[in-house]
């Protein structure tokens, strides 16, 4: 390197850029470089996270060794995510919160969603109804076994700037946070 150039790079250049990101977190506007770096993290995730036409494959979308348990139900051609309804976690009276598996007993009338509608509203995540945001949208249609034998089923959430993908558990227990996903 040219004498020259050297007198060109800045301190944090040379030493690299996980000094320049610790440099940046302990000066004043610390928190506004940190806001703007988890931002940034968001929208780079989102970038390599593209949008997938098709059927859904756990495999491929969660990881190795995940499967769809029994028949994947079937969605409709009308299926708009902009248009998603859902019902509440049916509690009873004194309740505040029941599992999973005695969740999916309740809703046994209702047409719950499954994998098919979730990669649908995953695809169209922009669209979906903005009063869906701060709760846990469950799509319990279809159930999902993990690698270690679990058994879950696909969720969205808001986390206050973008939609995230997770799964409920099926033993776990669910309260009035939760909603489900029907299928029309």
């Amino acid at each position: 390197m040219s004498k020259g150039m050297l007198g060109k790079l800045s301190l944090s250049a040379v030493r690299g850029p996980v000094a320049t990101v610790y440099d940046n977190l302990a000066s004043e506007d610390g928190a506004q470089y940190l806001t703007a770096l988890n931002r940034f993290n968001r929208e780079w995730r989102t970038l390599l996270d593209p949008k997938t036409p098709g059927l859904f494959d756990p495999a491929t979308f969660i990881g190795k060794g995940w499967k769809i348990i029994g028949d994947r139900k079937a969605l409709s051609k009308s299926f708009d995510p902009r248009k998603l309804r859902v019902v509440p976690t049916p509690l009873k009276k004194g309740e505040s919160y029941i599992s999973g598996d005695e969740a999916k007993k309740r809703l046994a009338g209702e047409p719950l969603a499954g994998v098919e509608a979730f990669w649908k509203c995953w695809n169209d995540r922009d669209n979906l109804p903005v009063e869906l945001r701060g709760k846990i949208i469950l799509f319990d249609g279809d159930e999902l076994r993990s690698p270690l034998d679990g058994r879950c089923s696909l969720s969205l959430s808001w986390d206050g700037e973008m939609w995230r993908w997770g799964y409920g558990w099926l033993g776990n227990d669910r309260d009035g946070g939760f909603v489900y996903a029907l299928a029309s």
